[in-house]
């Protein structure tokens, strides 16, 4: 059969042992020639009925479609529909029996396809759950925080039991460079600063989360390498056992011995922002940089790898495109190239048009007009979401926490604004929890077309009429981190 099912989880109500929810992951489409049904020849979008056996009952989720782009299965299968993936949130009544999910592809209605996956029992049996998954005893902690954030995500909980899965973390606020479409360079301009992050401040945010913490990303509104602890702070995640990445310039003079440090800490992912071939365009966007400076670091970033024997980091080359670099795509991707980068790709630059300021909240905040567009736009685009049997809401809200270079505490890493900060990360209790968050997560999660005011970020954000908010790092992206812990 022409697709496949990659994880099916059980998250069951962790009050009552009960109920939940059915998670199914996997792709499929329908080969007409392959399924020997009377059309002529080629490759179509499947239809999906899904059948669970219960305790109480059968129940049958009817008439869903793939809708995830996978390209690697569209490479694999020549013709086949970018668009046949599907992760399926399927509400369920009761306890499922064994593994009775029975899933039939369908095309104008005739069954061509049953199969039988096996349904992971999630939240209920943890050590089970990891061993299914591959998952040592080491990471137990963190796989069972990451399945009780999810639970919670696909139940729209607003006060959260589990704790992030990622954080975001400014190690500087500030920046040597003076990008255009920049948000944080828009307040660096109006003289608004921060300082860099301190020893005492990281090291209290690992003991708080580091045990459950999944992923850390190092970079939020400035240049990370402006920080000179950043290796240290690197190190002391990986003593936790998190996945670190990092975003940077590269445009900042770097010893051997930094350079050599910084390989060594334990990145598992640098993204380059390189947006050229030559300084002529690459200074366009990238004011105030040297790209001969960004390739000599680069290339002995490559050398200090080999030297080390390591293949982490990964390096990537992230090329905003721009009307004047278009055509540095090609000769750029030979540059990475040549270096030894292992990966580069390109996508359009964003051109921010306002202007942020650095105002204190106001009580105008907490009451932005929805425009009725917009909230037309949500609505049709949530009840399509719900039909398909998709989560609606907002991943950032769900599961991470943005911290600034002093610790004060954004709701995702696209705001910036000191208005719209929500706690600090050194005030006690639960900063996951704080009213200022779980207004947002309330107002995201039952915005609807009748909805005519709303809080400041959320309200004004320009994703919410997706429906659905991808965070950097989901849950099926969470589990590859913790298969990779060892003992």
């Amino acid at each position: 059969m022409p697709g496949l099912i990659e994880s099916a989880f059980w998250l069951a109500d962790p009050v009552t042992a009960r109920g939940g929810f059915i998670r199914i992951k996997g792709w499929c489409f329908v080969d007409r020639t392959w399924c020997n049904v009377e059309q002529p020849g080629g490759i179509a979008a499947a239809g999906i009925d899904i059948v669970i056996e219960t305790d109480i009952g059968r129940q049958v989720f009817e008439n869903l479609r793939p809708f995830e782009d996978r390209p690697e299965i569209a490479a694999a299968h020549p013709g086949a529909p970018a668009d046949c993936g599907f992760c399926f949130i399927l509400p369920i009544e009761g306890r499922p029996i064994g593994n009775a999910i029975e899933l039939r592809v369908k095309y104008r209605n005739s069954v061509i396809a049953v199969t039988y996956p096996k349904v992971l029992l999630g939240n209920l049996d943890v050590p089970q759950a990891a061993a299914n998954l591959g998952i040592q005893a080491a990471a137990s902690a963190k796989l069972e925080n990451l399945l009780l954030n999810e639970y919670e995500r696909l139940a729209g909980t607003i006060l959260k039991k589990s704790q992030p899965i990622t954080l975001y973390i400014d190690p500087s606020f500030a920046c040597n460079l003076k990008c255009p479409h920049c948000i944080s360079e828009s307040l660096r301009s109006q003289r608004f600063k921060r300082p860099v992050m301190k020893q005492d401040m990281f090291h209290h945010i690992m003991e708080v989360y580091g045990p459950r913490l999944i992923g850390v990303i190092f970079s939020l509104w400035g240049e990370p390498l402006l920080n000179r602890r950043l290796a240290e702070f690197v190190r002391a995640a990986k003593d936790h056992d998190i996945y670190a990445e990092m975003s940077t310039n590269l445009s900042v003079p770097l010893s051997n011995e930094r350079l050599e440090d910084l390989i060594s800490a334990g990145f598992d992912e640098i993204r380059l922002s390189i947006d050229g071939a030559t300084q002529e365009n690459y200074e366009k966007y990238r004011v105030g940089g040297s790209l001969d400076l960004v390739l000599d670091n680069l290339r002995r970033m490559v050398a200090s790898k080999c030297r080390l024997g390591q293949h982490k980091p990964v390096l990537k080359w992230q090329f905003l495109i721009w009307p004047w670099n278009r055509h540095e795509i090609e000769p750029a991707a030979q540059m990475a190239k040549a270096i030894g980068v292992d990966m580069f790709y390109a996508f359009p630059g964003d051109p921010w048009a306002d202007i942020r300021d650095k105002r204190a909240r106001a009580p105008q905040d907490n009451a932005i007009r929805l425009s009725p567009d917009q909230r037309q736009r949500i609505g049709n685009n949530r009840a399509a979401l719900l039909r398909n049997r998709q989560p609606v809401g907002c991943g950032f809200l769900d599961h991470a926490l943005a911290i600034n270079s002093d610790g004060v505490v954004h709701p995702c890493c696209y705001i910036v604004e000191p208005k719209d900060a929500v706690a600090h990360i050194a005030e006690p209790g639960s900063v996951f929890n704080a009213p200022a968050l779980t207004s947002l997560r309330s107002f995201v999660r039952t915005v609807t077309n009748t909805t005519e005011f709303g809080p400041s970020p959320c309200a004004n954000c320009g994703l919410l009429e997706a429906g659905h908010i991808e965070d950097a790092i989901s849950f099926d992206q969470a589990i590859t981190p913790l298969q990779q812990v060892n003992p």
